[in-house]
């Protein structure tokens, strides 16, 4: 092997290695916790549970328990350019007593509920947001 095959094959590993880095890095970025930019009409059920997500990678969180909703397809929140999902997500959430809520998440971040097991909601019936998916 020539000396330039070398310094070719060097240039080449550490290339690969440069492009290892920077996939692990993605990886491990996070964004930290975030307040979740809530729609007009819900706020946070307690300042304990205030609705929030964070970013790490490729992988959204979302935590916390909201108030406010009073009708079916209302959306709660949207999510900033980025962080939504790659696919609809569509979940089925814990709600006051034996209340479950179907909230879909959209690619473009928005948060929506579509529907209620028991009718009609009242506005101060509290709704998890905890859940968790990946982006593009």
């Amino acid at each position: 092997m020539t000396i330039y095959e070398r310094v070719d094959l060097l240039e080449q590993n550490y290339n690969n290695l440069e492009s290892d880095v920077m996939q692990i890095e993605e990886k491990m970025t996070d964004s930290g916790w975030i307040d979740l930019p809530l729609t007009d009409g819900i706020t946070a059920y307690s300042e304990e549970q205030k609705p929030r997500y964070r970013k790490i990678g490729k992988d959204v969180f979302i935590s916390g328990v909201l108030k406010g909703v009073t009708e079916k397809d209302t959306t709660v929140a949207t999510l900033p350019e980025g962080f939504g999902p790659s696919k609809k997500v569509i979940l089925p959430i814990a709600s006051i007593g034996q209340m479950f809520t179907k909230m879909t998440v959209n690619t473009n971040g928005t948060i929506i509920f579509n529907r209620s097991s028991i009718e009609p909601v009242i506005e101060a019936n509290w709704h998890s947001v905890a859940c968790n998916f990946s982006t593009n």
